[in-house]
């Protein structure tokens, strides 16, 4: 696991959502923090997680100035 800049639990407590330094967000398993899967789209640190009231989607934010909303279904059956 790379350096977290925020971190946050999915909306079942079974993975925690991880906004790192390099722009990257992480999955991980909460009982193990085995590495689930990474998945790129910033190009700056992940300063904000947060989920969508129907808990479907993830929206992230980074100092890159962009905000981006990812389907929560899709990227955690996501394995590297």
């Amino acid at each position: 696991m790379e350096t977290a800049k925020t971190l946050k639990f999915s909306p079942d407590g079974s993975i925690i959502v991880s906004g790192v330094y390099n722009g990257k967000i992480q999955l991980l398993e909460a009982g193990t923090l085995r590495l689930l899967s990474t998945h790129t789209g910033h190009t700056n640190w992940v300063n904000a997680l947060v989920f969508i009231e129907d808990g479907k989607t993830l929206a992230s934010a980074s100092y890159d100035g962009t905000i981006l909303l990812w389907d929560w279904e899709k990227i955690k059956q996501e394995n590297n």
